[in-house]
């Protein structure tokens, strides 16, 4: 931002001197999964993942950072539908 900021007159860039409100947080919790499922990935309902469960995985993928690709592992419960939403 330093750099960029030096680039254009200072009237033209928004004033980033802070917030009208008081800050509240005391403290940041930073989760970085690397390799992580997203959302989508997560909550869809993937039944053949129970008849691969244990075994390597059926295609060729990369290896993690990790230096190691694993088993496929299913969902450890069931995935149900509730109200309007969710998995059908």
């Amino acid at each position: 931002m330093l750099a960029f900021r030096g680039l254009w007159p200072i009237r033209l860039l928004p004033d980033v001197t802070g917030s009208h409100f008081k800050p509240r947080a005391k403290h940041v919790i930073l989760c970085y999964m690397s390799g992580g499922v997203s959302q989508v990935d997560s909550f869809d309902p993937k039944p053949k993942l129970r008849d691969l469960h244990g075994k390597p995985m059926p295609v060729k993928i990369l290896r993690t950072q990790f230096n190691n690709n694993g088993n496929v592992r299913a969902l450890p419960f069931e995935l149900k539908r509730y109200g309007q939403s969710g998995p059908r």
